[in-house]
């Protein structure tokens, strides 16, 4: 299992991972899966090179992201030791969460 700040190039299967995350579990996140689903490749290819003190983590599985959580730092100077994980962007495919190894790894 691989844990890494995703990057550019990982803007396709990030896009894919995310609309399944939205149609599958739209409580759990502020957009929507139609706010979402007509984002450009390229705008979410600027969005993750743009990373400096906001960001997305994925988990890959031989190579497969399976699940991701965002990472984002308070913009006020006052807040700016705060920051927040997973708010309304915390995902993991179901699959893995029933697998063996999702709890054995814990």
């Amino acid at each position: 299992m691989e844990v890494r700040v995703l990057k550019e190039n990982d803007a396709e299967v990030y896009k894919y991972l995310r609309l399944k995350a939205l149609s599958e579990e739209p409580g759990a996140f502020a957009a929507s899966y139609e706010e979402e689903a007509d984002i450009p490749t390229e705008i979410i290819i600027s969005r993750l090179r743009e990373q400096e003190e906001n960001y997305i983590i994925g988990t890959f599985r031989d190579g497969v992201l399976i699940g991701m959580v965002g990472f984002a730092r308070e913009k006020l100077k006052k807040l700016s030791h705060k920051a927040y994980i997973g708010e309304c962007m915390l995902f993991l495919k179901p699959e893995e969460k029933e697998s063996e190894s999702y709890y054995s790894n814990r």
